[in-house]
């Protein structure tokens, strides 16, 4: 009936947390972006791996540990008040945190999206 109709729903643009010393940073594998030439891709002064018969840009693609605490807590707050939560997108934005300055950073890697899946059912139980 119309009970799922009543229930809210809302999007969450997740930042994950991941270890600047994971090793996917020393092996980076995941492809981006568009196909280049050889000499294309030579030229982009940026890690490439052969795809094929083309090259493509790689990526790092490190282990999910965490949702930040805030989205953290947000997301606990919306489950448990029956709102339905679309989170993780694509495997979420992969941030690096400092203890010391206590701030978030971008960095540039994939994290796979069943990985992030399986670290937030984790995380909900």
């Amino acid at each position: 009936g119309d009970e799922g109709r009543k229930r809210g729903v809302i999007t969450m643009l997740s930042q994950i947390i991941v270890s600047p010393n994971d090793e996917a940073f020393n092996n980076p594998t995941k492809f981006i972006g568009p196909v280049y030439s050889l000499e294309e891709a030579n030229k982009l002064g940026k890690p490439v791996k052969q795809d094929g018969q083309f090259y493509r840009q790689v990526v790092p693609s490190p282990q999910p540990i965490q949702l930040i605490d805030q989205q953290l807590t947000a997301l606990k707050l919306l489950t448990k008040s029956d709102v339905i939560v679309i989170c993780g997108g694509g495997g979420g934005i992969p941030v690096i945190f400092d203890p010391v300055s206590r701030r978030l950073t971008g960095i540039e890697a994939v994290i796979d999206k069943d990985r992030a899946a399986c670290m937030l059912g984790k995380t909900l139980g």
